[in-house]
């Protein structure tokens, strides 16, 4: 019997188990459970930030409303597009790969990402997404 391995869920247990900040650079966001998993983390008082390719103008509805009322803060980048896929939890734990948060991604493509908690890595992501984030806009 072949079990494969779902991504997916260590995706979302990360997300559900992060108590202070979440930030993501992502090219886009489909996956309905990490949505829901953003959404309740933000719910919960975790400070969720999204830095996407996604032009603002797709930010008032569907999926990106519904993060929006859930508190989670996107922003759009006028100075790059968004090809790294990497996810921050509470400047403990770091992924960073070529997963995107799509249902083809995550389901049918070969995509390879790591997960460290080491910490000088982790700064660095965090300086780098810390800057980014003050040349956004949304």
């Amino acid at each position: 019997m072949s079990h494969q391995y779902k991504i997916e869920s260590a995706i979302t247990a990360h997300l559900f188990n992060g108590q202070t900040e979440i930030k993501i650079y992502a090219q886009d966001i489909t996956d309905y459970k990490i949505i829901g998993a953003l959404a309740k983390a933000a719910r919960h008082g975790v400070s969720v930030k999204i830095v996407l390719s996604v032009s603002p103008e797709k930010f008032a509805n569907g999926k990106f409303s519904f993060l929006q009322k859930a508190g989670v803060i996107l922003h759009n980048t006028h100075h790059f597009y968004i090809h790294a896929k990497t996810m921050l939890v509470d400047q403990k734990l770091a992924m960073l790969g070529s997963i995107n948060f799509t249902k083809a991604s995550l389901e049918d493509n070969r995509e390879l990402s790591v997960i460290t908690e080491d910490q000088k890595v982790i700064r660095q992501l965090n300086d780098t997404f810390n800057h980014d984030w003050s040349e956004t806009w949304y």
